[in-house]
């Protein structure tokens, strides 16, 4: 486990954790785990089955939801 300040800020993670990709576009952290489930967003498993998102493309998908 990370003490809370060694955490590094959203921004600069490669991934994104599944609450995280929840708040870009305000939904429900299990409307993004159910979407990703029917394949509509990117992701990968981590070795204790967490999904993490990669942020690039997620950013490019809430632009344009915003747009």
């Amino acid at each position: 486990m990370h003490p809370k300040g060694a955490r590094r800020l959203p921004s600069m993670q490669a991934h994104l954790r599944t609450a995280e990709v929840a708040n870009l576009p305000h939904v429900h952290p299990k409307t993004v785990a159910r979407r990703a489930k029917q394949g509509l967003l990117p992701y990968r498993r981590t070795l204790g089955g967490h999904r993490h998102f990669p942020q690039a493309p997620l950013r490019k998908l809430n632009a344009s939801w915003e747009s």
